[in-house]
């Protein structure tokens, strides 16, 4: 598709700042370091494809953390890969540090994966450094695991975040039966509640993110400079065009492809929807909504709060050790945080994730209610408002991701569960003939 002038000099830019990142700032940044600074309590940091941690360095984080005292000394620090580790942009290693007079500790270290220009170009162009400064900005928040150090740079794309390593967290992935990205194992089968069902997960979800979201229930102070790393942050003052519309013809391109994969049986239903609502999505579009409820049925300007901008199960873990415990659910990668309403987050996991019927006014109700009992106005919130964010949001999105996941290597199997998952959510919530796309990752 044609480039506008403005997109190309956007994409240059960008290049621009990759390639001196990648080839000049990086290198020379860890020939320092090897150099002069191995030792080094503060600039030792590790960053992508090193193969050690500084034991100086690494020592002076976890005395500052308040993990080990002053005394406590570290004879080694080994690294190793870390099983399972699917994801699309980053790389997690285990940290395994030893002590001449406790027992081990063991942590995960996340980097961005930046080892080619082209990977370098895409982490920058998507922002990915914003799980690093989610957790330097928000310590206080419970659905998060303990995070010992967090790094990123804006310019370098680069990315290192250190956390605790749970051991006694389990995949809601696998409690939801997804046989897409692997199957149960023994222990997780074991750990399933005899009542578990995709309902009662959802709830437990919904319990967990409930009070984040209430705390930041259209909270202005997000829209201030403090927050502009946030995604979406842009969009809420105007800008971001470039970008924003860049990734929109780059799904609509991948669309124009995938429709043709004689693989994938595809609902004549879903293409035709598919096809209008690249039609009708704009800046321009995307813009009256945000500044006016173009689009929604009480024309009203949107709320908005926190939001982890990726739920789905891969990302959510149980902290119970047996079923007997009081579980809880803890989110990580929050690369995609957001300022956003919530329902758009709900339905995308249902979309990803739940297999078996469910009742979808129900599990809206029940989130309803929960923010209505933490202070939000229902006047300001109506439940209906709700129901209608749930019905296009999660679409509005997934729309977009089913269309550019072929270019992340999803095999076919998985592109048909994905379909048949999100034109079954379409017919189950309102069966709208278009969607107005709005809440994308930036993939150029």
């Amino acid at each position: 598709m044609a480039l506008t002038l403005k997109e190309r000099i956007y994409i240059l830019k960008k290049w621009i700042q990759t390639i001196l990142a990648h080839i000049v700032i990086v290198p020379i940044f860890k020939w320092l370091r090897t150099r002069f600074f191995k030792n080094s309590i503060t600039l030792s940091f590790p960053l992508h494809g090193d193969n050690y941690i500084s034991i100086p360095w690494f020592r002076g984080v976890l005395v500052a953390k308040k993990v080990i005292s002053k005394e406590d000394e570290i004879t080694k620090i080994e690294l190793t890969g870390l099983d399972e580790n699917r994801g699309f942009a980053g790389t997690m290693k285990v940290i395994t540090v030893h002590f001449t007079k406790r027992k081990p500790l063991t942590f995960v270290m996340k980097t961005n994966d930046c080892v080619t220009l082209s990977k370098r170009f895409q982490v920058i162009c998507q922002g990915r450094i914003r799980e690093a400064l989610f957790y330097k900005n928000f310590v206080d928040i419970p659905q998060t695991p303990f995070t010992v150090y967090s790094f990123g740079n804006s310019f370098t794309g680069d990315v290192v975040l250190i956390m605790e390593l749970m051991p006694k967290f389990h995949g809601l992935n696998f409690y939801f039966g997804n046989q897409i990205w692997g199957g149960f194992k023994t222990e997780e089968l074991l750990l399933r509640k005899p009542d578990d069902t995709a309902m009662t997960i959802m709830k437990e979800v919904v319990d967990s993110f409930v009070d984040l979201h209430a705390k930041y229930w259209n909270d202005r102070a997000l829209l201030s400079p403090k927050f502009s790393w946030v995604k979406a942050y842009d969009w809420y003052h105007g800008r971001g065009e470039e970008s924003w519309t860049l990734a929109i013809k780059k799904g609509e391109s991948c669309w124009s492809s995938l429709k043709k994969n004689k693989n994938i049986k595809f609902s004549s239903r879903l293409i035709n929807i598919i096809d209008e609502s690249y039609k009708r999505t704009s800046w321009g579009a995307f813009q009256s909504y945000l500044k006016e409820g173009q689009g929604l049925r009480n024309k009203k300007v949107p709320p908005f709060t926190l939001t982890h901008g990726d739920l789905h199960a891969a990302n959510l873990f149980y902290s119970s050790s047996s079923v007997r415990d009081k579980r809880s659910v803890v989110g990580v990668d929050w690369s995609e945080v957001s300022i956003w309403e919530p329902m758009t987050d709900l339905g995308q996991m249902v979309i990803s994730d739940v297999q078996e019927k469910i009742d979808h006014q129900e599990l809206v109700s029940y989130y309803w209610n929960k923010l209505i009992d933490k202070g939000v106005s229902p006047s300001e919130f109506p439940l209906s408002t709700a129901l209608e964010f749930y019905q296009r949001g999660p679409v509005e999105k997934w729309i977009w991701m089913v269309c550019i996941m072929p270019g992340f290597n999803v095999p076919d199997v998985a592109m048909q569960y994905f379909h048949d998952k999100l034109i079954n959510f379409i017919q189950e919530n309102g069966n709208y003939d278009y969607y107005i796309l709005k809440p994308i990752v930036t993939i150029i």
